[in-house]
């Protein structure tokens, strides 16, 4: 359900369409040598940036998970 929900996110369809986008125009020949070289880059980049945005966005929640756990349990400690 979760990943279900993350393959829905606005983040990663903008992220898809952009690497599609970035193959199309690679393979139309506008700009050339450098344009399809740029292009290719493009499609690469966009989901190397959606994974590392993602990942540092569940470091952070479970950080936080984490630190919560280790509260309650210093709680239940002292009781």
């Amino acid at each position: 359900m979760k990943i279900i929900k993350k393959l829905l996110s606005r983040k990663f369809i903008l992220t898809l369409i952009s690497a599609v986008f970035s193959v199309v125009f690679a393979f139309s020949g506008v700009g050339g040598d450098v344009g399809a070289v740029c292009s290719v880059i493009a499609a690469f980049s966009a989901p190397i940036v959606y994974v590392v945005t993602e990942g540092k966005i569940d470091e952070k929640a479970l950080s936080m998970i984490s630190e919560s756990a280790d509260k309650v349990s210093e709680i239940l400690k002292s009781e």
